[in-house]
């Protein structure tokens, strides 16, 4: 007697409605993640607000005695592009009645780099990134004195600086 005469037998068709539902699936999920893997290869996403004022007028770190003393809102800015893959932003908005004032009292902050306070939290950003000083720039928006507020809040809301930067 053979075996292999005698113990045949023949799977259920609902056995191979299962097989064939599951290979569908698995090829579905890998095309899927195949193509996936694409999207996040593409450049980062970009900030327009953000863009618009890398754009304009820097002053870099030595040459904040050039900034005007007039009234508006003045731009801090880490480094030279923005990342939107980073969650945080290093940027820095605030309003002034003198922009240069302000900044260099910021800047005086920042080199003394005092516990608990902006100063020391952008120098602890700027070595955990091994940055320097060199690496930040300041802009300035002009914005009327009557304006301040509502301009502060227009570009801390479009920058998402509130939420992602320096002034939380």
């Amino acid at each position: 007697m053979n075996l292999a005469q005698t113990n045949t037998t023949t799977m259920p068709i609902w056995f191979w409605i299962i097989v064939f539902l599951l290979t569908a699936l698995g090829i579905a999920l890998g095309i899927w993640s195949f193509m996936s893997g694409f999207k996040s290869i593409s450049k980062p996403k970009s900030n327009h607000q953000i863009d618009e004022i890398l754009l304009t007028k820097k002053y870099s770190w030595t040459e904040v005695e050039q900034l005007p003393e007039s009234t508006g809102l003045y731009i801090m800015f880490i480094g030279q592009k923005y990342n939107d893959k980073e969650f945080f932003i290093p940027i820095f908005i605030e309003k002034a009645t003198n922009i240069k004032a302000e900044v260099l009292t910021l800047k005086k902050l920042i080199i003394e780099g005092k516990e608990k306070t902006l100063g020391a939290e952008i120098t602890s950003y700027l070595m955990q990134k091994q940055l320097t000083a060199a690496d930040i720039n300041f802009y300035f928006i002009d914005v009327p004195k009557e304006s301040l507020d509502e301009g502060l809040q227009k570009y801390l809301e479009a920058t998402n600086a509130a939420k992602r930067g320096f002034k939380k």
